[in-house]
């Protein structure tokens, strides 16, 4: 069976996030400009025609900071600036890709119940999540499914895919593994 290559942009979102070392207050800045450089690379997949490539990489990369959260001093609030960025990015890749908006909606609540740091503090606010190909005017609005959805209970006991995605990171990228 043939292997299959590690992604190129999957390494560097590796590099930027550092596994295991500590971004002190004074580091942050610096390291912030890292990681957004290697978001400058995912985006433009998007309007390529890679956006299914795209979601995969952020979702990963957002699993990444999520993993990173205990080894950086954020006082300054910048790290978590770009996370929010990468929730909005990964909105519209999954547009692009043709994704199922209540899927899409789903899986933004997840990580809104289940986000520990306040990465998704007032991102409903933010978010607007639609069909790729239009909606019929009779269904409520976007928002209203995702703020539905906000209000809707939870489901106990099943993982989130937050939860799934950091069990991806601790046990292959975020150890150096990733993809064989």
């Amino acid at each position: 069976m043939a292997k299959k290559r590690r992604d190129d942009l999957e390494r560097a979102i590796e590099d930027a996030l550092a596994p295991g070392a500590f971004i002190g207050y004074s580091d942050n800045w610096g390291f912030v400009e890292g990681v957004e450089a290697v978001r400058a690379k995912i985006v433009p997949p998007i309007k390529r025609g890679e956006a299914a490539r795209a979601v995969a990489l952020l979702e990963m990369f957002i699993a990444g900071c999520y993993g990173k959260s205990e080894e950086i001093d954020d006082s300054s609030g910048s790290f978590g600036q770009f996370v929010e960025g990468l929730f909005c990015d990964w909105i519209q890749a999954r547009q692009a890709a043709k994704a199922d908006p209540d899927e899409t909606a789903r899986m933004l609540v997840s990580w809104m119940d289940h986000d520990d740091y306040g990465y998704c503090h007032g991102l409903e606010k933010e978010a607007v999540v639609e069909g790729a190909g239009g909606r019929d005017p009779r269904e409520p609005p976007p928002q209203g499914r995702l703020h539905a959805r906000l209000r809707a209970p939870r489901q106990a006991k099943e993982p989130s895919f937050l939860d799934r995605a950091r069990k991806r990171w601790d046990q292959g990228v975020g150890r150096g593994g990733g993809r064989s």
